[in-house]
């Protein structure tokens, strides 16, 4: 299950520390082994302050409310604390990233100021004990948060960002064979632009070996990113065509941001650009290695979420309903929102399913592709 995941030649370069791999691991319990049942009105300020939420098609997700983390196994009908205790003081979480409803990562900082060290989190038990490893320690380094990929439970990518001069932010990319116990830095590479990489959204890999960095908006041509064919040691810059109706003229008075691809079994892959005029799709059969320009949605300014080659879900401009295509994008269809539905977050899971986390405690599922809904009232377990 992946997290989701463009070159930008105008941001400074990838920078990597002297330290090859990572230096130190400690164990650590988490806030599960104390639990029990909240209130309802505790559901209701959990739910509603839940932030970069992820809810997968075997109903294992995660999210954070403020500094804790929550887990949830069965479509977020049931949530769990499992906040790593007794991290450092001054220890922030960034992100997470389960591959199962076991095992998982969670990167983060640790320090104030210069100095700031990162590290990652790894699980094999739900979330109910951790080790934590030490990635990145420089003295002067100042690491304000990072990025996992993993395609398996052992190979994972860390794009760690780092403060940099001017508030322009640089990244250091380490590697991890062994399932995160130990980093390797692999961020000194070839093939990459003398001005860097964008660092928002970090690595994606489709395998052992085919990564694309992806990143901040473009305001130059041409319009692209960078691949990797040999598990992120090398880059060369990908060139997307133009899509209909944007010229380069308008990449560089608006900016175009090239979005993370998603792929679906080997080959099958689509990536979405969004610019100050719409949004294109673009779709491969050939595991990355060339992109067509599909589609563009005129007005549109919120990127559609695939979960197949020809279907994805995607929030209407003015955020009032959801659509969906089955024709990769050509067409789409209204979808009738749950009786009591006035807004809420919208996690696709797959083809047919999908949740909303609405408001208080209340959350809808489809499997049907939203014909029908089913209302699931959530709990959860606290310290």
């Amino acid at each position: 299950m992946a997290c989701a995941g463009c070159g930008n030649p105008q941001v400074p370069s990838a920078i990597g520390s002297k330290t090859g791999q990572s230096s130190s691991s400690v164990s650590l319990t988490s806030a599960t082994q104390s639990r029990s049942s909240a209130t309802s009105g505790a559901v209701r300020n959990i739910l509603a302050r839940m932030t970069r939420v992820y809810i997968g098609v075997d109903g294992t997700g995660w999210g954070f409310v403020g500094d804790t983390l929550w887990v949830t196994t069965n479509n977020g009908a049931a949530w769990m604390n499992v906040t790593p205790l007794n991290l450092p003081s001054g220890t922030a979480m960034s992100s997470a990233f389960f591959v199962n409803a076991r095992t998982g990562w969670v990167s983060y900082t640790e320090g104030i100021g210069s100095g700031t060290n990162c590290g990652v989190l790894r699980t094999t038990n739900g979330g109910h004990t951790w080790a934590a490893t030490k990635v990145g320690v420089s003295g002067s380094t100042v690491f304000t948060s990072g990025y996992l990929d993993f395609v398996n439970s052992s190979d994972g990518w860390l794009t760690a960002v780092v403060s940099g001069a001017m508030g322009a932010d640089q990244s250091v990319l380490y590697h991890t064979s062994d399932g995160g116990a130990e980093w390797a830095d692999i961020s000194v590479t070839s093939g990459l632009p003398s001005g860097g990489l964008g660092t928002e959204n970090g690595v994606v890999f489709l395998n052992g070996t085919d990564g694309w960095w992806v990143g901040g908006t473009l305001f130059k041509g041409p319009i692209g990113l960078y691949h990797s064919t040999d598990g992120g040691k090398t880059w060369a810059f990908q060139e997307l065509p133009t899509p209909s109706g944007l010229s380069l003229t308008q990449v560089e008075n608006n900016g175009v941001q090239v979005n993370a691809p998603r792929f679906f079994g080997d080959g099958d892959g689509v990536l979405t650009l969004t610019t100050a005029t719409g949004v294109a799709i673009y779709s491969t059969t050939n595991g990355g290695a060339t992109w067509d320009a599909t589609i563009t949605l005129p007005g549109e300014s919120n990127a559609p979420q695939f979960v197949s080659l020809s279907t994805a879900w995607r929030v209407d401009t003015s955020g009032a309903g959801v659509q969906i295509t089955h024709d990769g994008g050509k067409t789409w269809s209204a979808i009738e929102m749950p009786a009591g539905y006035s807004g809420g977050e919208f996690y696709m899971q797959g083809v047919q399913a999908a949740v909303i986390l609405g408001e208080g405690n209340t959350l809808w599922r489809t499997a049907d592709g939203g014909k029908t809904w089913t209302a699931i009232t959530a709990i959860v377990r606290e310290p």
